[in-house]
């Protein structure tokens, strides 16, 4: 790349590599920038330095940077007490020749690539010593405690070796006893640096939280674990089960100071397993922070990367949403990840991110604050206000492993991963973390109180002499073996898990033990129980055998008497079905009969159905009724056992019941006498229904039901006597069968008896042989 500008400077123009041609570009001017070379820096060839104007910007003096600094700090003090107003400028003093000394002695090395300090490292002191509030720093000694906090925040967190790390307490410790004339003991319990926050006092909403001391380690603590808590309780949120141990702690509080800054963003570097991700979503909790991530699948290229980008952009810039990107290593799938991560830590902005119509969308977006803010509606300015909405909102946290080259390589491509963030080093953890991490799992699977300290002790010691060891064979072999706190928790799950295959294992050979001692006990029990109820069995089998060998005469004595009487009922069984046979067909005989004058009759019926009031009025009307209609009715008045003339029949035909009377006749009740009279009329040639019809309608049907009662009537006087004769074989019948349903009962009766006793029987001869 450089070669090629350097062309484009000497010359004006590159070459088409596929159509041979030259291609100028034109009113253009190159501005560029480079630190100095050395720490992983090379330098450029001369023949391209020679075509730029070089400028060096050099450090600026000591007296330039305490006065900046200085006016920062005293113009912040001038509200707090006059014990504490000089302490700006020995402060200011003091953080400037830490830098140095620091710069001097704490050189980057290749296994120490990110040991580089520049002038950010003393503003991010100060940035964190301006968060005092005067209510809450109200002494000299309270004010130098936050300074020597900040300066361990920012110096001392990035430190790799416990060599290196005393080097500098040793420097602070220096500086406190020179200019504030306070050791470090005196002003810490034991020297150990206490941790500030401001997020232990609830504060109302239009307040800033102070940034305070906080002493009480106890509730530092209690307050991080109700946190994660709530956090495992949150909806869509995935468990962290975390052990929060006293550096797991101060770990979560380097964070959240970290991403509360304006600006702040973090660099965590640490082994796999030392908790960097899951105590950065802690802190983003506390913090009231979304965590934002990217989900690295199959084909994720730089254009994805660049559309998760995109999202977080607008989840900053126009939603207003404080975020947390946090990145890993192991989702660097190409180069260029990183190169957009250093833009946006340098500048806020990734080259060529968003098209021309994007941009314009996202400008209008932020229109409305541009305005509020008195700003001009410029397409410049609305872009601008967008970066800094978004990096106000944004604070990138990356996970490094120093595990490897790659880190190295990280640092020397990308500069801005150190220099614009502020780093935090996760070393070893300590015997008294490996103890408790230990001993939290080691309550899941319930073992003694007095042996969760013994078995833990076992595993810090196993942790930490395989370090001691790994330690010893990099110096005397220069070959490093990698410890990390990943390959701890294994063996610690592996110990709870085999306990619980062991205990599952010994636990079921116990129980089948067990089991098979108390059944050899319960069958000693049952056995003698058994010798009792057998000598109890024994007579009560005799006193059964007795009862059965009685039973079993009477049971064959009434089977014989069931015997007899089933024929007996057999016999009258046979008798009483020849009867019915000859009932059945007397009473065929007499209504094949009967059936010979239904048809006249059923049509007799019918006639006089369709008949209604207006048909006898019409009959009725006759002052002197023709000779045919005349002869009907005195047929009729004869069968009614009525006077045979028109008057008698004209006042019956009044009667409204009339017709019904007719249909309802007692047909059956019809005299030999009525019979013989009736027959005078029908025997007459006249008396035909056809004739008779020509004269009245209702004439014919009356005529046609005199003819059927003749007919019917002289039928059922031959009939008679058959139904007699039924009537008496029925009665006869009916005695017959009532003698044999009572015989049949009785047999029945004795038969369950005997079952009754044949039952008893069986359950005898069963009890008697169980």
């Amino acid at each position: 790349p450089l070669e090629l500008l350097r062309q484009w400077m000497q010359y004006s123009f590159w070459y088409d590599l596929k159509k041979q041609t030259q291609k100028f570009v034109k009113d253009a001017q190159l501005v560029a920038c480079m630190g100095h070379p050395g720490g992983g820096r090379t330098t450029i060839s001369p023949r391209t330095l020679h075509c730029f104007h070089v400028l060096n910007m050099t450090f600026p003096a000591e007296a330039q940077i305490k006065r900046i600094f200085g006016s920062l700090i005293n113009s912040h003090l001038t509200s707090f007490d006059e014990e504490i107003k000089p302490v700006g400028d020995l402060l200011t003093s003091a953080t400037y020749e830490i830098y140095t000394r620091l710069v001097a002695e704490l050189l980057p090395t290749p296994d120490k690539p990110h040991y580089t300090f520049n002038l950010r490292d003393i503003s991010r002191v100060f940035q964190g010593v301006l968060q005092a509030q005067r209510a809450f720093y109200d002494t000299r000694d309270s004010l130098i405690r936050l300074w020597v906090h900040e300066c361990c925040r920012v110096f001392c967190d990035r430190l790799t070796t416990q060599t290196d790390s005393e080097l500098f307490m040793g420097v602070l410790n220096e500086k406190l006893t020179s200019a504030f004339s306070v050791p470090l003991k005196s002003l810490f319990k034991e020297g150990q640096v206490t941790q500030f926050g401001d997020f232990l006092r609830t504060v109302a909403d239009d307040k800033v939280p102070p940034y305070e001391e906080l002493a009480d380690f106890g509730k530092l603590k209690s307050f991080c674990e109700e946190k994660l808590d709530d956090y495992n309780m949150e909806p869509g949120m995935q468990r962290m089960e975390l052990v929060l141990f006293t550096d797991a702690v101060a770990h979560v509080c380097r964070i959240k100071r970290i991403i509360c800054l304006p600006r702040g963003n973090a660099l965590l570097v640490g082994v796999g397993g030392s908790g960097r991700q899951s105590l950065t979503r802690l802190a983003s909790y506390i913090s009231e922070y979304k965590v934002f991530t990217i989900e690295v699948v199959r084909g994720y290229k730089s254009e994805l990367f660049r559309e998760d980008l995109k999202k977080l952009y607008e989840m900053t810039g126009v939603n207003g949403q404080d975020t947390v990107f946090l990145f890993n290593d192991t989702q660097v799938i190409d180069n260029s990840f990183l190169e957009d991560i250093n833009g946006m830590l340098t500048s806020g902005e990734v080259p060529g991110l968003y098209a021309p119509d994007e941009m314009s969308n996202l400008r209008e977006s932020v229109r409305a604050d541009v305005k509020a803010a008195g700003l001009p509606e410029l397409a410049d300015t609305m872009w601008s206000f967008f970066i800094e909405k978004v990096r106000s909102h944004m604070h990138i946290v990356l996970c490094m492993s120093p595990i490897g080259e790659n880190f190295r390589n990280y640092v020397r491509m990308f500069p801005a991963l150190v220099s614009c963030t502020t780093i935090d080093w996760f070393s070893d953890w300590p015997a008294d973390a490996l103890k408790e991490v230990a001993a939290k799992f080691l309550e899941e699977v319930r073992i003694g109180d007095d042996q969760v300290d013994n078995v833990s002790s076992v595993f810090a010691q196993a942790q930490t002499s395989v370090l001691v060891e790994s330690k010893s064979m990099l110096a005397r072999l220069g070959r490093p073996n990698y410890v990390t706190p990943t390959n701890y928790l294994e063996l610690v799950k592996g110990y709870c898990k085999l306990l619980g295959e062991k205990r599952k294992s010994v636990g079921e050979q116990a129980s089948k033990l067990k089991n098979g001692l108390q059944k050899l006990s319960d069958t000693a029990a049952q056995v003698g129980e058994m010798s009792v109820e057998l000598e109890q069995k024994k007579k009560v089998v005799a006193k059964a055998q007795t009862e059965c060998e009685e039973m079993l005469v009477v049971i064959v004595q009434e089977k014989r008497v069931v015997d007899e009487q089933q024929k007996q009922v057999n016999i009258e069984s046979e008798k009483i079905s020849k009867d019915e046979i000859e009932c059945k067909a007397i009473a065929d005989e007499a209504q094949a009969d009967l059936d010979k004058a239904l048809p006249a009759l059923e049509a007799a019926q019918k006639a006089l159905e369709l008949l209604n009031k207006k048909d006898m009025a019409e009959v009725k009307a006759y002052a002197k009724p023709p000779p045919a209609v005349q002869m009907v009715l005195e047929g009729v008045m004869i069968l009614r056992k009525s006077d045979p003339t028109w008057a008698e029949a004209k006042k019956q035909l009044g009667d409204p019941n009339f017709l019904l009377q007719l249909v309802t006749f007692d047909k059956d009740g019809l005299t030999d006498n009525v019979l013989n009279k009736v027959s005078k009329y029908t025997k007459m040639a006249a008396f035909d229904p056809e004739e008779v019809g020509q004269v009245s309608r209702a004439a014919k049907s009356l005529c046609m039901w005199v003819r059927a009662m003749e007919v019917y009537g002289r039928i059922a006087k031959d009939v008679a006597p058959k139904r007699a004769k039924l009537n008496n074989a029925m009665k006869t019948l009916k005695v017959k069968q009532d003698q044999l349903a009572t015989a049949q009962a009785k047999v029945k009766e004795i038969s369950d008896r005997v079952l009754a006793l044949r039952e008893r029987y069986t359950d005898s001869v069963n009890s008697k042989e169980a």
